[in-house]
């Protein structure tokens, strides 16, 4: 009887979590509710109380163990998937609005049209970062709220190598179905600007260089200097946007911001590059420190949270 009450409760959680996401915003506006990630721990306490509910004598309680077991490692497999096909639908949203943007539409050609000509007699104003600014809010968001609310990390890595490595591969797919085309300034620095993040973002997170260097991304990266070398030469700058070394420019840009923090903390170290002491991230004590931290020179060694190193 315990494990039929079991059972019925994990599958009213899965149908609750597919409804909760079809009813969801498909664009960056999108923030994943903490219902969301109280369905994921439904499924941790389950399995972890199925032990006390389902005891039986004899060899009954291990077979009812494993059927309950089963059913959760199944369930949590299709939430992971229906959640981070939802992703996927929100970077596609993106993707699909830079689309317009492509060689040949009559909306590029418009634009270019129009942007020339009235450039002669008036200051036109470019087109913004608006649509990679929401985006990389929406990954943080997201990362964020999962990382703080869910309670067993098993499922959190799941989920973010998953949620990489698709989103990386529908990035690598509109890439290559515009082989054939050059792409657009805007659609260029948009690009950039979401690949650097992600890829930055989901290493904070503790993805594994194995997942997050993956064929695709070297794809994606590879594509993305060629086509900044052409418009480079083509625009005459990117206006600061580039996809440079990823590591390097980031932690160039972290540096910047690590003194205008009002949580940092100091460590006193000699005025030689020496390795950190301090290895134990104090956010989330299972990670490890960006120990890239030590190539400053200075006395001392600034050192954020874990959620925190990020721009």
């Amino acid at each position: 009887m315990s494990s039929d009450m079991i059972e019925s409760c994990i599958k009213r959680t899965r149908a609750a979590f597919e409804a909760k996401l079809q009813k969801s915003s498909r664009t960056t506006d999108f923030r994943v509710p903490q219902s969301i990630c109280t369905m994921f721990n439904v499924m941790v306490d389950a399995k972890a109380q199925s032990a006390k509910l389902c005891a039986m004598e004899l060899g009954q309680e291990r077979q009812y163990h494993s059927q309950i077991d089963a059913l959760i490692e199944e369930t949590v497999k299709e939430m992971i998937t229906l959640l981070v096909a939802k992703f996927v639908v929100i970077l596609d949203s993106v993707l699909a609005k830079l689309s317009r943007y492509d060689e040949g539409t009559l909306f590029s050609s418009f634009l270019s049209f129009t942007v020339k000509a009235a450039s002669k007699y008036v200051d036109v104003p470019k087109p913004g970062m608006d649509v990679a600014d929401g985006y990389v809010t929406f990954v943080r968001h997201s990362q964020d709220m999962l990382r703080d609310k869910v309670n067993e990390e098993v499922y959190i890595e799941r989920l973010f190598d998953q949620w990489y490595t698709s989103t990386m591969n529908l990035l690598g797919t509109w890439l290559t179905d515009r082989m054939d085309l050059q792409l657009h300034v805007y659609q260029l620095k948009i690009l950039i600007r979401v690949a650097k993040k992600k890829y930055r973002d989901f290493r904070l997170q503790g993805v594994l260089d194995s997942t997050l260097n993956s064929k695709m991304y070297d794809t994606v990266r590879n594509r993305l200097t060629l086509e900044e070398a052409t418009a480079s030469v083509r625009e005459g700058g990117m206006a600061g946007i580039s996809m440079k070394d990823s590591d390097e420019d980031d932690d160039d840009m972290m540096y910047a911001s690590l003194f205008s923090a009002a949580d940092i903390v100091f460590y006193i170290h000699t005025l030689y590059i020496v390795p950190c002491a301090v290895t134990v991230c104090p956010r989330y004590p299972h990670k490890k420190c960006v120990c890239s931290l030590c190539k400053v020179t200075a006395g001392v060694i600034v050192l954020l949270p874990y959620g925190r190193l990020r721009n």
